[in-house]
């Protein structure tokens, strides 16, 4: 019996989800088969059964892979600057741009849909959410111990209305797309400093000028 290498295996696995990304990305989740998957990444759907079950499967692992990067990220940078408004705000802001491509946000919703459908990849989103919700009230915890932070803020509400900030600066990126990254990052921490430290940051107080040039932009349209 052949000897699998299991570094060579996790090679191929991670080509065979970097060909699916790219057939989803021309032609959305619903629309890429497994006969696109194989053509794009060069191989018979005989070896693609080698590494994934079925359609469902390289998606989820896709998801997975997209998702705990994303995480380790979001803790990594906490980690390094601190429980501060401006190093959490700067993670968060991170999160919500820097882990997917403009292009690959639409990704992100078509997975959120998936998970109505597919109690798999809404068990994987259930537990990328809840690792991502504990980095970030671990972090609110902390702040409001070193006064930073609105003791009276819960933190396990709170992370869960940052995750929801961060999916719906992905939904602003896409509705209007004339906004800059710098004037949603702005708008972003203006939130941020509103809901962490209300009154208590000059940004909460007067909305800096990437905040009233979005505003301006997203009236207009």
């Amino acid at each position: 019996m052949r000897t699998v290498d299991p570094i060579k295996h996790e090679q191929k696995r991670q080509e065979i989800l970097a060909a699916a990304i790219r057939c989803a990305l021309r032609s959305g989740l619903k629309g890429t088969s497994t006969s696109d998957i194989c053509a794009e990444a060069k191989i018979s759907p005989g070896h693609l059964y080698h590494y994934f079950e079925n359609k469902d499967a390289i998606f989820a692992g896709l998801a997975e892979t997209k998702l705990n990067e994303l995480t380790e990220r979001l803790r990594r940078n906490i980690e390094a600057g601190g429980a501060t408004l401006e190093a959490i705000s700067a993670a968060v802001r991170a999160a919500s741009e820097a882990s997917w491509h403009r292009d690959e946000y639409a990704l992100v919703f078509e997975m959120l849909a998936e998970a109505v459908r597919s109690p798999a990849m809404a068990s994987l989103l259930r537990k990328t959410g809840d690792a991502m919700r504990a980095v970030l009230a671990n972090a609110f915890r902390e702040g409001q111990k070193n006064g930073e932070f609105d003791k009276t803020l819960d933190p396990a509400l709170a992370s869960a209305a940052v995750l929801g900030m961060i999916d719906a600066a992905k939904a602003f990126a896409l509705r209007y797309p004339e906004t800059s990254r710098a004037e949603r990052a702005a708008f972003l921490d203006l939130l941020m400093a509103r809901l962490l430290a209300p009154g208590s940051c000059p940004a909460a107080k007067a909305a800096p000028r990437h905040v009233a040039v979005a505003k301006r932009k997203v009236r207009a349209s």
